[in-house]
C-alpha cells in the first residue's frame, strides 16, 4: 500500500471544525502488555474491536486503553493491524472531544482510525462488519506536494545545466586525454582523466549525452590504455620470506589503524591495536595506505561535492593524497604505540605524508592503515581466503606477495561488498526546515530519532556518514558522536566523493514521498536513485563520482546511499545502501591454473517495501602484477552491484500510482594487470526497479568502470 499522508497530530488540530467523534474500546482485556521503546505500541487485532463507544464513555475507554497502550498526557495510543495485509496503523484518543477525522471519505461499512504523532487516516472494520468492501481510496488526490514543487525545481535545473556541460567537456577532454594516451586511444578513455571530467556527464546530461559516453568506455579501455605511473615497488621488503604459503585461507593480513598523522621522511609510524594474528615482527613487508582524505564543497547547492555548479552534485575538491601508497620495511615489532620503519623516501623514510584526523565541521574523516604484507615462496589460492572488512579505519584489503608459483587451484577468491559501507536506512516521520531539492541535510545525534528528513549518504574517499550500515551483522553503526561524519550534514542527495548521495524525501515534511539512493562509484559513475513517491520529483541521490585509475593510486568502491522511508520501523535497514568491493593487491612470480578473483560491490535490498531502496556498492580495485608468467588462466571481478527494488511486486494502477524510489547502480571498478587475463567484468550495476511493471522510475545503472592491461610487474 502506498505511503499514506499523514495528518498532523490530533491535539494540534482541536480548533479546526469538526465533523464527527469517533471512539474505540478494548473488548474483555485482550490487549497485551506495552512493550518499550523503539517500538512502544502492542497489537490489538481487528476481532478484539466493539463499536465506537459514546462521548461519556471516552475517559473510561483510555483508562482500559493503557492495559495495552501508552498514555500520552491527554492522548492514549494504541496499535492497529489489517488483518488481511498486516498494515500497521495507530489510533489516537484525547480525553476531551471532540477531534478530527474526515468523514467524506468513509466509505461504509468502514470507521475512520485517527492516527498518532502525524500518522495520516487509516480504516478498520467495526465489530460485526462484513469483509467484502473493495480497496480503500488512497490519499493521493488530496496532495498537495506536487504543485509546490515542480516550479521550483525545474527554473533552476535548466539554465544551469546546458552552459556547464558544453564548455567544460570538449575543451578538456581533447588536451588532456590526446598527449598521455597511446595513439590508438580515443579521447573518451579515463586513466589520465580527473575525476570531475567522467562524473559530471552521466545522470543529468541529455539522452543523447549518457549512451554515447557509457558504450564508448568499456571496449576501447581494455586493450589499448596506458597508466601514467606505475605500481609503488617492494622497497627493501625480502621476497619469499615467510617461506611456502601452502593453501591461503581465511584472512592472512593484519590491520593496524594510523594513530597519528606522519609527514614524508618519517622514519617511525604510530599504529593502533592491531587486527589480525601476526603482529608485525623485525624484517616484515608493511603496506602504508591513505583509505580517506578527499575535500568536499558542501554548500546546499548544486555545487555540492566537485564544487562545479550545475547537476549532477558530486566527487570532490581535491583528492589530496588518498588512495596513495607504499611498501615499507619494519625494522622492529610495534613498541610503545610505534613501528620503525625503512623506505626509498627522505633520509630513509616514508616517500608520502599519510594523514589521521577525525571528521569536523569543514572535513570528513582522514584515515591511513598499516597492513602486514605476507611473503610466500609458493602458495596455492582457496576460496575460503579473503580480507577483512573495511570497519571505518582498517581492513578491506587482500594483499601478500609471491616470489615463486602462485596455484590458482579453481579457487574463487572474494573481496566483494567488504570495501566503503552504505549509509544506514532509517525511519522518519519528517519535521520542518526541509526541502525536497536540499543536497544536504543533518543527521542529528539521536539515532532512535524519528522527526528527520531525507536519507543518508554512502560511506567513501570523502569521509563516513554518521549513521552505516554493517551488512555482516545487519546493524546501524555510529561512526562518530560529536559532529556529522560530512561537514554541514550525512543525509540528502548530494555524492560525497565516490560515495552514493541518499535520497532527499519529497515531501520533507512528513517524509513520506520516498525516492531512491543513488550507487557508489569508482572506477565507473554510480546511478542516481528513483524518483519520489506520488510527486514523481527527480529527488533520489546521485551517484558516486569515478576515481581516475592509476597503479599509483588505488581505493576501494563507494558505497551506495539510503532510500528515503517512513514506513516499518522493524525493516527499515532495508533502504539501505549496500557495500563497495575491497582491494586486492598482488604481487606474483607466476601463475599456475585457473581461478577466480572479485572485487564486486554489493548488491542493496531487493525487499524494500512501501518505501525508498538504496543504491548498489561500487566494485573495487584490483592489482595483479606477475613477473614470469602470463595471466591467461585467471578470471577477475570488480562489477557494480545492483540497486536495491521498492515494492517490487505490487500491482500498478494509475501512474505513478504505488511507485516507490529505486536504488542506482554501482559503478564498475578498475582493474590493473601486468597482461591479458582469462576474462575481466568491471561493468556497472543494474538499477532497481518498482512495481510488478519493473519500472525503474528514474533509477539509472551504473556505468562501467576502467580496465588497464600492461600494468608494470
Amino acid at each position: 500500500m502506498p505511503s499514506p499522508r499523514r495528518s498532523r497530530p490530533l491535539l494540534a488540530s482541536i480548533s479546526i471544525p469538526l465533523a464527527v467523534v469517533v471512539f474505540l474500546a478494548l473488548a474483555l482485556g485482550v490487549v497485551s502488555a506495552m512493550p518499550t521503546d523503539p517500538d512502544p505500541f502492542s497489537t490489538v487485532s481487528f476481532a478484539n474491536l466493539v463499536t465506537p463507544y459514546p462521548t461519556t464513555a471516552w475517559p473510561a475507554w483510555c483508562d482500559n486503553a493503557r492495559l495495552g497502550g501508552r498514555w500520552l498526557g491527554q492522548e492514549c495510543v494504541v496499535e492497529l493491524r489489517d488483518e488481511t495485509t498486516g498494515e500497521a496503523y495507530y489510533c489516537v484518543g484525547v480525553e476531551s472531544p471532540p477531534f478530527r477525522f474526515w468523514p467524506t471519505d468513509m466509505p461504509a461499512p468502514y470507521v475512520p482510525i485517527c492516527a498518532a504523532r502525524g500518522l495520516n487516516i487509516a480504516w478498520a472494520k467495526p465489530w460485526g462488519a462484513t469483509p467484502t468492501n473493495t480497496p480503500l481510496p488512497t490519499n493521493t488526490p488530496t496532495r498537495t506536494n506536487t504543485p509546490t514543487n515542480t516550479p521550483t525545481n525545474t527554473p533552476t535545473n535548466t539554465p544551469t545545466n546546458t552552459p556547464t556541460n558544453t564548455p567544460t567537456n570538449t575543451p578538456t577532454n581533447t588536451p588532456t586525454n590526446t598527449p598521455t594516451n597511446t595513439p590508438t586511444n580515443t579521447p573518451t578513455n579515463t586513466p589520465t582523466n580527473t575525476p570531475t571530467d567522467t562524473p559530471t556527464n552521466t545522470p543529468t546530461n541529455t539522452p543523447t549525452n549518457t549512451p554515447t559516453n557509457t558504450p564508448t568506455n568499456t571496449p576501447t579501455n581494455t586493450p589499448t590504455n596506458t597508466p601514467t605511473s606505475t605500481p609503488a615497488p617492494l622497497q627493501g621488503c625480502q621476497t619469499g620470506k615467510d617461506g611456502a604459503g601452502g593453501i591461503l585461507t581465511g584472512i592472512v593480513n593484519t590491520y593496524y589503524t594510523g594513530a597519528a598523522s606522519v609527514t614524508a621522511g618519517a622514519v617511525s609510524i604510530p599504529v593502533g591495536a592491531l587486527r589480525g594474528a601476526a603482529p608485525i615482527a623485525a624484517g616484515d613487508c608493511l603496506l602504508v595506505i591513505q583509505m580517506q582524505d578527499a575535500d568536499i564543497d558542501s554548500s546546499n547547492t548544486s555545487a555540492y561535492g566537485d564544487g562545479t555548479v550545475g547537476d549532477p552534485a558530486r566527487g570532490a575538491t581535491n583528492l589530496n593524497n588518498v588512495g596513495r601508497y607504499e611498501y615499507v620495511t619494519a625494522q622492529g615489532p610495534v613498541s610503545g604505540g610505534m613501528v620503525s620503519i625503512a623506505s626509498a623516501g627522505p633520509s630513509g623514510g616514508l616517500q608520502h605524508s599519510y594523514t589521521e584526523a577525525a571528521a569536523s565541521s569543514t572535513a570528513g574523516q582522514r584515515t591511513y592503515q598499516v597492513v602486514r604484507v605476507p611473503q610466500y615462496a609458493s602458495a596455492t589460492l582457496s576460496s575460503g581466503l579473503t580480507a577483512a572488512p573495511w570497519n571505518g579505519s582498517t581492513g578491506g584489503i587482500l594483499v601478500f606477495d609471491v616470489a615463486g608459483a602462485l596455484t590458482l587451484g579453481n579457487a574463487q577468491v572474494s573481496v566483494n561488498g567488504l570495501g566503503f559501507r552504505g549509509g544506514a536506512g532509517r525511519q522518519f516521520w519528517g519535521n520542518a526546515g526541509g526541502r525536497d531539492d536540499d543536497y544536504r541535510s543533518l543527521a542529528g545525534v539521536d539515532l532512535l530519532s524519528d522527526t528527520n528528513y531525507h536519507a543518508t549518504k554512502g560511506e567513501g574517499i570523502a569521509g563516513s556518514p554518521r549513521y552505516v550500515y554493517d551488512a555482516i551483522n545487519r546493524t546501524v553503526v555510529t561512526t562518530t558522536l560529536t559532529t556529522e561524519g560530512y561537514p554541514n550534514g550525512s543525509m540528502a542527495r548530494g555524492a560525497p566523493g565516490n560515495a552514493g548521495g541518499g535520497g532527499s524525501d519529497g515531501n520533507p515534511t512528513n517524509n513520506n514521498e520516498n525516492a531512491g539512493g543513488g550507487g557508489g562509484g569508482n572506477g565507473g559513475v554510480g546511478g542516481q536513485g528513483g524518483n519520489s513517491w506520488s510527486t514523481n520529483r527527480p529527488t533520489g541521490g546521485f551517484g558516486g563520482a569515478a576515481f581516475p585509475a592509476d597503479p599509483a593510486r588505488l581505493v576501494m568502491g563507494g558505497g551506495g546511499g539510503a532510500g528515503t522511508r517512513n514506513n516499518n520501523r522493524p525493516t527499515q535497514l532495508d533502504s539501505s545502501g549496500a557495500g563497495g568491493g575491497g582491494l586486492v593487491i598482488l604481487r606474483v612470480g607466476s601463475l599456475v591454473g585457473a581461478g577466480a578473483i572479485s572485487a564486486n560491490g554489493a548488491d542493496a535490498s531487493r525487499d524494500t517495501t512501501n518505501d525508498g531502496a538504496g543504491g548498489g556498492g561500487a566494485g573495487g580495485s584490483v592489482l595483479i602484477l606477475v613477473t614470469n608468467s602470463g595471466l591467461g588462466g585467471l578470471q577477475v571481478a570488480a562489477h557494480g552491484g545492483r540497486g536495491g527494488d521498492a515494492w517490487r511486486n505490487e500491482v500498478p494502477n494509475a501512474f505513478p500510482g504505488p511507485r516507490h524510489g529505486p536504488g542506482g547502480g554501482g559503478g564498475g571498478g578498475v582493474v590493473i594487470l601486468s597482461g591479458a587475463a582469462a576474462s575481466v567484468d568491471v561493468s556497472g550495476g543494474a538499477n532497481g526497479i518498482t512495481t510488478s511493471l519493473n519500472d525503474p522510475y528514474g533509477a539509472t545503472s551504473g556505468t562501467a568502470g576502467t580496465v588497464v592491461t600492461n600494468a608494470t610487474p
